[in-house]
């Protein structure tokens, strides 16, 4: 039988699990797909824009979920192979080699199927995945890939980010973007407009008042590369062997409005431990890094390597909890997993 290629019928045929796609619509279903998702990966061209453009793809994306994997389903009907194949889709590397042999395999012995409960859980779980595609226009995920928000972010931590969330308080993670970058960056909101900032002995003072910290258990890790970017933790217990215990300070930092996180020390008396008072501007934000010897932030000018006074516009969103979370280069490699830090909100 002859199929149509009117854009409404192959766009409604997707939400029919029990049919059958040729090799051409499910090219052009593909195809279609492929441009839709596009822009995310070209957000940068678009400048200012590049919000609206994002939650557009999205919102396209979310209404295309049901209807990509519903076609891909027909063509697995249509070649008369099983239909948990489907789950290879959302295997890495894998799902690109089943869709390029359900695009070129001839068709096999037809048959009708029926919605069985398998594939009624299927078709639910495809329209949750709708679901959360349409919610990323609200939310984003960004994965850690330096130390200087210990022990608060890991590096390897995927963090999902408020996008709704742009007018942070003190003491909220927040992600930005430097002026003239275009890299996210993630540090904790210390100063607000009109604050006046300053370290003096490594305690953080804020309008003349100095926020408490507390000594807790130290923060232990092992000196290996860390990250895609392998780098080396610093240890406050010097120059230690590969593999061995790399050992700093650990303080709990509680500020002016009683909000209490964990912060880092290295050293003693290092550099950044004592600053000139930064007066913080309107429409900007003072923020340091959790890692405080180990951290590029508003102590340093952007000329110098840091990332200056962060502006309101740049503030990408609110840190609200770590996805999951995972050890070495790779997330495929499940021994390495973290499973104590999935889901865990930021503090």
């Amino acid at each position: 039988m002859r199929q149509s290629y009117n854009p409404v019928r192959i766009y409604l045929d997707g939400y029919d699990w029990t049919g059958r796609t040729s090799r051409p619509r499910l090219f052009v279903v593909y195809a279609v797909w492929a441009l839709v998702a596009a822009p995310l990966l070209l957000l940068d061209v678009f400048g200012a824009g590049a919000r609206l453009v994002e939650v557009t793809t999205w919102v396209a994306l979310a209404m295309l979920v049901v209807p990509v994997l519903g076609h891909t389903v027909r063509r697995l009907n249509e070649m008369r192979w099983p239909f948990w194949v489907i789950v290879l889709l959302f295997v890495p590397y894998v799902s690109t080699v089943v869709m390029l042999i359900v695009l070129l395999k001839g068709q096999g012995q037809r048959r009708l199927y029926e919605m069985t409960p398998l594939r009624m859980a299927a078709y639910v779980l495809a329209f949750g995945l709708a679901a959360v595609a349409f919610s990323r226009i609200a939310w984003s995920p960004y994965t850690i890939v330096a130390g200087s928000m210990k022990p608060t972010l890991y590096v390897g931590d995927v963090v999902a980010v408020n996008r709704l969330s742009r007018h942070p308080d003190r003491g909220d993670v927040i992600a930005f973007r430097p002026d003239g970058s275009t890299e996210i960056y993630l540090k904790r909101v210390i100063g607000l407009p009109g604050d006046e900032v300053q370290i003096v002995d490594g305690r953080v003072v804020v309008n003349g008042i100095a926020w408490a910290q507390s000594a807790t258990d130290p923060f232990l890790e092992a000196m290996v590369p860390q990250g895609p970017l392998r780098l080396l933790p610093r240890c406050a217990n010097g120059a230690v062997g590969q593999g061995a215990t790399c050992r700093k300070e650990r303080l709990i930092e509680t500020n002016s409005e009683g909000r209490s996180y964990e912060v880092l020390d290295i050293l003693p008396a290092g550099p950044q431990d004592a600053t000139e008072i930064y007066r913080v501007p309107v429409g900007r934000y003072f923020v340091l890094g959790d890692n405080r010897d180990n951290s590029a932030d508003s102590r340093i000018a952007v000329l110098a390597g840091g990332v200056g006074m962060v502006s309101q516009g740049s503030v990408v969103g609110r840190a609200v909890r770590i996805l999951y979370s995972f050890e070495g280069q790779s997330l495929a490699l499940i021994w390495n997993w973290r499973l104590g830090r999935f889901l865990k909100a930021v503090r």
